[in-house]
């Protein structure tokens, strides 16, 4: 009985999917990769997340363990747990000079159940534990991708519709096995990192869950708007990173959602056009979502840069050589080069490094360096698929 009911899910969403390929271009139209329900492609990516990092439970306290675990006071008991709140992520109080400001309070307790739990520091529950994460954050992706790649769209009983389930399930399987999450998921620290995208796939999944379709149109729930500020919140206490989902909420609600042409926009606000004050996004709320969104960020970092003592990170030249580099130019082709490096290990995870400090990344000092031609690649790349994006006559589609 239950397998009928995945089939007929299936067949309903297959269905659904077919109606909407008639008008929306759609990356299943191109796979010839079988259709699993629900159910089963989510157990597939777990079995497979699971599969590929199960080597690493048996796994030793190795590099920035020692400091942040092993050495961290804040995981003991003695320690009072009021004291994360006011801690770095390696235990040094927030208002020291030497401290370098990295806040992770919610990634530390974690740390501290399993210190708890497991009577001492026996490595094995640490790992399991980053483990269960990374397919927790597999599974998510499938329900993240089938946004990305099918739309955002909703049945008559307001489920919303995976209309692009062989494309988010291939996504989600390259996503769970791609070598560039071994540091993140083998190495313990890099908990701070599945924990903090853990919670901003929630936050993502959230805000999108506050959109409705009905009789009367478009609708959209206050309450999860919230909670996807919530959540972005959470995600930013697990690791500092986890703010930034409440800017890609708001771009993908102007851009996706309301699918707002930018070119169309400027002209009009330069002419001064009387239709604004009808606007579709208007009607829609997306200015009180984009308030709502604006404020909590606002709220949260202002709160965090009191808890840090309103004072910048200490850092030496070691640990980021190009932040001391006397030439700005100089700063600024190496933050870009950073980018295109990071580009590329998605491409082609073959380099990885557990630290990139101290010199592993060679200065890009003169424009003579051969390196300049990976940043003028991702520029011209990005600014592209940008204005592809925004700018071509059917970029809603595109984006």
């Amino acid at each position: 009985q239950i397998f009928n009911q995945h089939n007929a899910e299936a067949l309903s969403l297959e269905q659904a999917f077919h109606r909407m390929a008639q008008t929306e271009p759609n990356l299943d139209h191109d796979l010839s990769w079988f259709l699993l329900p629900s159910y089963w492609a989510k157990m597939v990516v777990a079995l497979i997340s699971f599969l590929c990092f199960a080597n690493s439970y048996d796994g030793d306290f190795v590099f920035d363990d020692s400091e942040a675990i092993i050495n961290n006071k804040d995981l003991r008991a003695e320690t009072p747990l009021g004291d994360l709140w006011y801690h770095d992520f390696w235990g040094s109080k927030l208002s020291s000079n030497t401290s370098h400001k990295s806040y992770r309070p919610l990634t530390v307790l974690t740390f501290r159940i399993n210190y708890f739990l497991a009577g001492g520091f026996y490595p094995v529950g640490f790992h399991v534990i980053n483990i269960i994460l990374h397919c927790t954050i597999s599974v998510l992706m499938i329900d993240v991708f089938s946004i990305l790649l099918g739309g955002l769209q909703f049945s008559n009983k307001g489920r919303r519709l995976n209309l692009a389930p062989k494309s988010s399930l291939l996504a989600a399987l390259l996503f769970a096995v791609h070598p560039v999450h071994t540091e993140c998921v083998a190495g313990i620290v890099g908990r701070a990192d599945l924990l903090c995208a853990l919670f901003f796939l929630l936050s993502f999944l959230g805000y999108c869950k506050a959109f409705r379709e009905n009789k009367e149109g478009h609708t959209f729930s206050v309450l999860w708007v919230l909670v996807s500020v919530i959540l972005g919140a959470i995600a930013m206490l697990c690791k500092e990173q986890g703010i930034t989902i409440l800017g890609l909420n708001a771009v993908f609600d102007a851009l996706v959602i309301n699918k707002i042409n930018l070119l169309e926009l400027i002209q009009k606000l330069l002419h001064k056009d009387k239709s604004l004050e009808n606007a579709g996004q208007l009607r829609k709320g997306l200015l009180f979502r984009i308030t709502l969104l604006m404020s909590g960020g606002a709220s949260i970092l202002y709160i965090r840069w009191r808890i840090m003592g309103t004072g910048p990170p200490a850092f030496t030249e070691v640990d980021n050589p190009a932040s001391f580099a006397d030439s700005l130019f100089v700063r600024a082709i190496n933050y870009n080069y950073y980018y295109s490096l990071n580009a590329w290990l998605l491409l082609c995870p073959w380099w990885l490094c557990f630290d990139w400090s101290m010199g592993c990344i060679p200065l890009i000092k003169s424009v003579s360096d051969w390196r300049i031609i990976a940043l003028a690649a991702l520029w011209f790349c990005l600014i592209g698929l940008i204005c592809q994006a925004l700018c071509s006559e059917d970029s809603h589609k595109r984006r």
